[in-house]
């Protein structure tokens, strides 16, 4: 085993130790050159060799395209004659050593492969007939699919079975040799360029074909970038502008976005499409179920900061009644010094009512509390020479606190009652206010009692009862005090709102879906903090929107159009007229046995799906430099090197 793969290994089992995700797993694979797949055959084919190690380099490579593909099954059968454990263990070594090479020096691999298979090319195909005559059976079993085929085609596909066989892994030399014949037949019988490839394994002539179509191993990447610029740019968005969206989403606040919702509808839909393939699908699924199970904390702090509150609503209360009354208590000592005894035969007659007698108990209390001694009774004032300001301002929070008890569940009070006596509450401030100083009536402006606080935070609870122009109305004529606690009970009953729902239900939907409940928010905001919001939740909204079409796995018609485009299933037509008849119909065959969608899918997958900003900006990097080159590529193909021409024509064809 290598050191590289030894390492690997090592390295894989800490991260699976460590509960690393999947697409860390990815990451760090692709790292050491291999992806999911490779990285298990190679641990399958060491497993196998059990200590057998065996080397691999140009020479090797040379005898496999010699041997079409044999070479390494003969140097496994010697080494077990000559006692060098089995055929199977040595088989698995070379076949390890081999794929290693391939991995490290992919371009030295594939030209000695080709320079060994050129003498079989040169004699046209017999060498490979030979070989066939000295394969046990395996002429026999290619023979029903070369059937009716003369010519250059026969040789070809005679040449393809074998090298299909010798390429194919144990256990699946049939299957090479069935889909080898084939493609052997239509290149042997294109044209000559092409036929000079004929004698390569058609494993590698594979790899040739992908590479010329974009779907080679080390070029799915590149095509699922291609992918991906193109969906922007059909969403008007470019790389450089992609960059500026991604550095304004920072600078205004972390939400877990993805490219998706950099671009517009066509990114959207590429998305949708590469999440319905098996390799890429788990990174979609996940990225849309945290999303989803997140949302409302999300929309919960957008909507805490924009009311600039921290903490629960009966603490902020608490806060607001504290800050009020440090702020208020020189205006009410003015107020008091200023309104002396206040003289009105009406105030008596509040006395003689029985609510006001318990409002005027709780005032003692109240008073005691501040270390001031008030008549036992409401009728025994005139023994210290009347109503003074103080008095009667204890009063008033005494009624404060009866109307606010009433209220509370099994008070005892009905709702006629309380609607009475709170005519008559304000009806006796009204005296007050009226026989007193205006600077008591500024006191009071600034801060009427804690229960000022407790009654407009209930009620703004209620907001949602409202419609906005009500809503504008009552909240323009609160004190500031109830301001304060208005908008902490609106902000207290959205939170409520927003955390009631199910896990994964759509939180933005309950307290933004409409224009009615944005104008009713609107009212507590003022217009930048609303817009700023606004800005924040509209993000949600499109974060949404993607994770839901993600998840819901409909094939829709705007979906299977798009996933046509994705596997290439449209360019038949456009192949064959830019490179000829023949030779654009091989590549539209070879991008169709390959199937690019799976792998490109799984490519695109870690770039679309990840929430990481720094993996973010290297994509855009890596989108920028494939778009510098297919400008290039685009201007040399229409004969304009130096003119500027983008991949709007590059890349859309438009």
């Amino acid at each position: 085993m290598s050191k590289r793969l030894e390492k690997t290994i090592r390295n894989m089992v800490r991260l699976s130790e460590g509960n690393a995700s999947s697409q860390e797993a990815a990451a760090y694979l692709r790292s050491e050159g291999y992806d999911f797949n490779s990285f298990a055959n190679a641990v399958d084919k060491f497993n196998k060799a059990q200590g057998i190690v065996a080397d691999f380099g140009p020479v090797k490579s040379v005898l496999q395209g010699l041997s079409l593909g044999f070479s390494d099954e003969a140097e496994a059968g010697l080494k077990a004659l000559a006692g060098q454990g089995t055929y199977e263990q040595n088989l698995a070594a070379i076949s390890l050593a081999k794929q290693e090479f391939e991995q490290e020096s992919p371009g030295t691999a594939l030209t000695a492969e080709i320079a060994g298979s050129v003498p079989l090319t040169l004699l046209g195909g017999l060498g490979a007939m030979r070989l066939a005559a000295t394969a046990p059976g395996m002429a026999a079993r290619i023979s029903p699919a070369v059937t009716g085929i003369t010519g250059a085609t026969a040789t070809g596909a005679a040449t393809g079975g074998l090298a299909g066989a010798g390429t194919a892994q144990p256990g699946q030399r049939l299957a090479g040799a069935a889909v080898g014949a084939p493609l052997g037949g239509a290149l042997g019988g294109a044209a000559q360029p092409v036929a000079r490839l004929g004698g390569a394994t058609v494993q590698r002539g594979l790899d040739i074909g992908r590479s010329i179509v974009g779907t080679g191993t080390r070029d799915f990447q590149r095509r699922a970038d291609t992918r991906l610029l193109q969906a922007l740019q059909r969403d008007g968005i470019g790389p450089d502008q992609a960059m500026l969206r991604l550095q304004e989403i920072q600078r205004s606040g972390y939400k877990p976005e993805t490219i998706i919702e950099l671009g517009g509808e066509n990114t959207r839909r590429l998305a949708d499409v590469v999440a319905q393939y098996p390799g890429a699908s788990q990174a979609a699924a996940s990225l849309a179920e945290e999303r989803m199970s997140g949302q409302a904390a999300r929309v919960a702090t957008d909507f805490r900061q924009a009311f600039r509150v921290n903490t629960d609503a009966l603490d902020l209360a608490e806060d607001i009644i504290k800050s009020r009354d440090a702020a208020s208590r020189p205006l009410y000592q003015q107020a008091y010094q200023e309104g002396g005894v206040i003289a009105d035969d009406r105030l008596m007659g509040f006395m003689k009512i029985p609510q006001f007698k318990d409002a005027y108990t709780r005032a003692r209390r109240i008073a005691a509390l501040d270390g001031i001694e008030l008549p036992e009774k409401a009728t025994d004032i005139e023994k210290v020479g009347g109503f003074d300001l103080m008095t009667l301002d204890y009063i008033k929070r005494g009624l404060d606190d009866v109307l606010f008890t009433g209220k509370q569940p099994g008070s005892g009070i009905g709702k006629t009652e309380l609607s009475k006596l709170k005519e008559r509450r304000n009806e006796f401030v009204s005296v007050i206010d009226e026989a007193g100083p205006a600077s008591y009536a500024q006191a009071r402006r600034a801060f009427a009692g804690p229960t000022e606080v407790l009654d407009s935070i209930e009620e703004g609870r209620n907001f949602a009862k409202l419609d906005s122009r009500q809503l504008q109305r009552v909240y323009s004529n609160l004190s500031p005090a109830e301001q304060e606690g208005f908008r902490v009970g609106v902000y207290d009953s959205i939170r409520t709102n927003i955390n009631k729902g199910a896990d994964g239900s759509d939180a933005l939907r309950r307290v933004w879906g409409s224009p009615e409940k944005r104008d009713q928010v609107r009212v507590f905001l003022g217009d930048d903090t609303f817009q700023e919001l606004t800005g924040l939740l509209e993000r949600e909204k499109v974060i949404r929107g993607t994770d839901v079409t993600m998840m819901r796995g409909s094939q829709t018609q705007p979906r299977t159009l798009a996933q046509r485009e994705f596997e290439g299933e449209q360019e038949l037509l456009p192949m064959m007229g830019q490179r000829g008849i023949v030779r654009g119909g091989v590549d539209y065959l070879l991008r169709s046995a390959t199937g690019p969608g799976q792998p490109t899918a799984e490519a695109l997958a870690p770039s679309l799906y990840s929430t990481d900003a720094a993996r973010q900006m290297e994509t855009l990097m890596r989108l920028r430099g494939l778009d510098q080159i297919l400008r290039q590529e685009a201007a040399r193909s229409s004969g304009m090197v130096g003119t500027g021409v983008g991949t709007q024509t590059g890349l859309l064809g438009e």
